[in-house]
């Protein structure tokens, strides 16, 4: 859901990839029950299994331009 709402957001140059990865990280730490304790970018690299929303927003944006 991120990445269909961020992508025309980050087009528009309304968001910047550091917001993408604020509401990603806080999505993270409700699934995780993580409290505020923890940094953004801990628990963002804590999920490197998979790429994260930032990469794949600012890949599309840059698609839609072309």
């Amino acid at each position: 859901m991120l990445i269909y709402l961020g992508t025309p957001m980050v087009a528009a140059g309304l968001w910047k990839r550091k917001d993408i990865g604020r509401i990603e990280a806080s999505q993270y730490r409700k699934v995780l029950r993580r409290g505020n304790m923890v940094s953004n970018k801990v628990i963002l690299n804590s999920m490197t299994s998979i790429r994260l929303a930032g990469e794949v927003v600012t890949y599309l944006s840059r698609e839609a331009w072309e």
